[in-house]
């Protein structure tokens, strides 16, 4: 027999606990008021009753308690929840760990075996690191075994990857829809477009964050799919929902590319204005320091280098840090 609510040293302290206060309370209710009777022979009746019934007023009160303290006793194995031991390995608690890795990071892996430790700690119960990765090399990487010192003890987490993603069905939720496009949605049209039809049947909000994810890193092969739902769905709100985040992706895309070229069209006055500063003081620069100013994209870097070239006499002030 098991507790899978608190554990016995817990539900000890509490029975203690409760069972002196039941004791006391009980002990006052006895105490009696001190009543006084003019009448001699009355008196004398109520003694002679008293007398006869001692014993089993004694036994009543004692039978009072122990019932009180056995219901106070079931109350607190309720709250300890005994199970039988088979039960409790059948459905044991599992606490699962959720990290999304989107690339190879050395600091973060030595970080799991600590979060795991933590929540088995915290939780008593098992606990296991499941790792998302969308790529292969990185679910490659998660899966090696991490060495916890002398001993031979290691570390492994549990990887959900490409290569263990199931494939689309008709019935897959949006969840797991969203899941195989991004592991497989690159290479498989059909896994996209059947992530669309699934995720189009949810409320407006959500769907446009399952969108955003997928556009954020599937553009391309997202806006293949709609395209192909356009030219060939039967259903009129799945076409319908497939021109609007086309149109929407459209947009977002020309949008950021004035955005690019505009920034793109400053970068380019800046640097010409610094070269053009730099010529007319006549201060040399090498071919790294020329391929450093190529480079920087930030417009703010090359005016403050040009703030520098107006003053500066030789090319290390430009670049001074």
């Amino acid at each position: 027999m098991l507790f899978a609510g608190l554990p016995l040293a817990t539900l000890a302290t509490i029975f203690a606990v409760a069972g002196v206060m039941v004791v006391a309370f009980y002990i006052l209710k006895l105490r009696r008021r001190t009543v006084a009777i003019p009448f001699s022979p009355l008196w004398q009746r109520i003694l002679k009753d008293k007398d006869a019934t001692s014993l089993f007023s004694k036994l009543k009160r004692l039978l009072s308690l122990l019932l009180q303290l056995a219901l106070l006793a079931l109350l607190v194995l309720a709250i300890g929840d005994p199970r039988a031991a088979a039960t409790l390995v059948k459905g044991r608690n599992l606490v699962v760990l959720v990290e999304v890795q989107l690339d190879v990071d050395a600091k973060k892996v030595q970080s799991w075996p600590l979060y795991q430790a933590a929540a088995r700690a915290r939780f008593k119960c098992d606990a296991c690191v499941l790792v998302v990765a969308i790529e292969e090399r990185v679910a490659a990487w998660a899966s090696t075994p991490v060495a916890l010192g002398p001993g031979g003890s290691v570390f492994r987490a549990v990887v959900l990857g490409p290569a263990t993603v199931p494939h689309l069905d008709a019935d897959a939720t949006p969840e797991l829809a969203l899941l195989a496009a991004l592991a497989h949605g690159a290479h498989e049209p059909d896994t996209m477009v059947l992530a669309v039809a699934s995720i189009a049947q949810l409320e407006e909000k959500r769907a446009g964050a399952y969108f955003d994810l997928l556009r954020y890193h599937l553009g391309e092969a997202l806006e293949r799919a709609l395209e192909a739902i356009m030219a060939t769905s039967e259903h009129k709100y799945l076409s319908d929902f497939a021109r609007k985040y086309y149109d929407d992706g459209v947009s977002k895309g020309e949008a950021k590319g004035k955005a690019e070229g505009k920034a793109e069209g400053e970068a380019v006055r800046a640097r010409a204005a610094l070269l053009t500063v730099v010529t007319a003081r006549d201060i040399s620069l090498d071919d790294d320091q020329r391929a450093r100013i190529g480079a920087c994209a930030d417009v703010a870097t090359l005016d403050t280098w040009l703030a520098r070239a107006a003053r500066a006499t030789s090319a290390s002030e430009i670049f001074a840090d």
